[in-house]
């Protein structure tokens, strides 16, 4: 197992220089690897801290107290969505009354791509963050031209990589039609709470806001016209998106009972960030401050510069505007030099909101599960894997454990794009072909 950070506290004490931009740069641009690889689809106004407005915490369940069903609809509220007319920029200014729509409702949708077998979409639909507060989110559909099977297409959820944390960081703004990994389905890909809309802010690794966002572009694709898509659902992620993926797993059956999850896909999944093992012990600081920064944005209780140096409070600004390499060119010395005052792993309220992020904690009834990881992995060590996978098998979890020893962290994708494949296809035809490695 790895080492948890903050006892000793690493994060707050001074280190010696080293290549630590080489080792940031390698890590966080191959943590915002595209999925062009893995291959294509078959066929805000004024906010609180760039979030959104006050809401109440979330409850001990997983999603918001206040979750409910949504008021009756009313004039001001969009509704029965319709093709989007107007610039790209303006596609990503959020209309009033958003409040008023379910988990999932279509907002508005821009047709970015089209030729005889797929269609390619960007769409806007509403979703909520870690704090219950309704939250415009956008992201891309790719869907078959092709009449869809009786009860639908099956839809493969996508969860991207690091990006940034600034609207225009956003995949959907510089659209690549959704992957659905060599079946065929509806592809969506979230760009997650925060990316995208104007004036917000991505509240990054938050389990609730990136799982509700992988969650609700399903019900929002099963509203696109055209789509065809069913209530048969699969989560995979990339980097940051396996750990949205494994998020989306523990949220679905509350979140929406009325679609079925049959499998997951994590890919050298950004999953338990309280730990290092070595190599990585930089990267974990760069998400340590991306995280506690973007909790900023959910919680009213949480001010990075109860944490953060001076120096490492006026540098993370870079979230603010800056997507991954900006972020890599401004951080470099500070996390050299140690950016906290006081561990955030180990002081509240920062601590609670970090550990509130942590996925595969938990057993749920949410279908199988694949991990994969790279030998040659120097951003998600195979050891941080590894551990996933132990502590699923721990709570009673069917996991497929895929090992490459000479895959890094970009090529894993090709390389375990075979087995990703079969296992989708047996989960959605035939799940009791599904291999359990936990059970060997």
């Amino acid at each position: 197992m790895g080492r948890r950070i903050g006892s000793p506290a690493p994060h707050t004490r001074p280190r010696r220089r080293g290549p630590t931009r080489r080792r940031l740069a390698a890590a966080l641009v191959l943590f915002a690897l595209p999925v062009a690889s893995a291959g294509c689809a078959s066929a805000g106004g004024d906010t609180d801290r760039q979030g959104a407005p006050g809401g109440e915490e979330p409850s001990a369940t997983g999603n918001t107290a206040n979750s409910e069903a949504p008021e009756s609809p009313d004039d001001d509220a969009p509704r029965d969505a319709e093709p989007f007319e107007g610039s790209i920029e303006d596609f990503y200014v959020v209309p009033d009354g958003i409040e008023r729509l379910g988990p999932g409702d279509l907002i508005r949708y821009q047709v970015v791509e089209e030729d005889g077998d797929a269609r390619t979409v960007r769409v806007m639909y509403r979703s909520e963050d870690a704090s219950g507060r309704p939250r415009a989110v956008t992201g891309v559909v790719t869907h078959p031209n092709d009449p869809a099977p009786e009860g639908g297409w099956p839809v493969v959820s996508y969860g991207h990589g690091t990006t940034g944390m600034a609207p225009r960081c956003a995949p959907s703004r510089d659209p690549q039609p959704s992957p659905t990994w060599g079946i065929e389905a509806v592809g969506a890909s979230s760009d997650y709470v925060g990316l995208g809309p104007e004036g917000e802010l991505h509240p990054y690794l938050s389990r609730l806001s990136e799982g509700n966002s992988m969650i609700d572009i399903v019900t929002a694709a099963g509203q696109l016209p055209g789509a065809g898509a069913g209530t048969e659902w699969v989560a995979v992620g990339h980097s940051q998106g396996g750990h949205a993926a494994l998020a989306a797993r523990e949220l679905a059956a509350e979140r929406a009972p009325e679609l079925h999850l049959a499998g997951t896909v994590a890919i050298a999944p950004g999953v338990a960030t309280d730990e290092s093992y070595g190599l990585d012990e930089d990267l974990m600081t760069v998400l340590t401050m991306m995280q506690l920064h973007g909790a900023a944005t959910e919680r009213d209780d949480i001010d990075p510069a109860d944490y953060m140096t001076a120096e490492a409070l006026d540098k993370a600004s870079v979230f603010d505007s800056g997507c991954v390499e900006e972020i890599i060119d401004a951080l470099t010395g500070v996390v050299a030099d140690g950016p906290f005052e006081v561990d955030p792993w180990v002081t509240e309220p920062a601590a609670a909101a970090l550990r509130a992020n942590l996925v595969a904690r938990a057993g749920v009834d949410a279908g199988p599960v694949l991990l994969a990881s790279g030998g040659a992995d120097l951003t998600v060590v195979p050891q941080r894997v590894s551990a996933t996978f132990d502590r699923l098998c721990e709570l009673g979890q069917s996991v497929h454990l895929v090992e490459v020893p000479e895959a890094d962290h970009g090529s894993i994708i090709p390389a375990a794009f075979d087995d990703i494949e079969s296992f989708l296809d047996a989960a959605l035809n035939e799940p009791e072909a599904v291999i359990d490695d936990c059970a060997s």
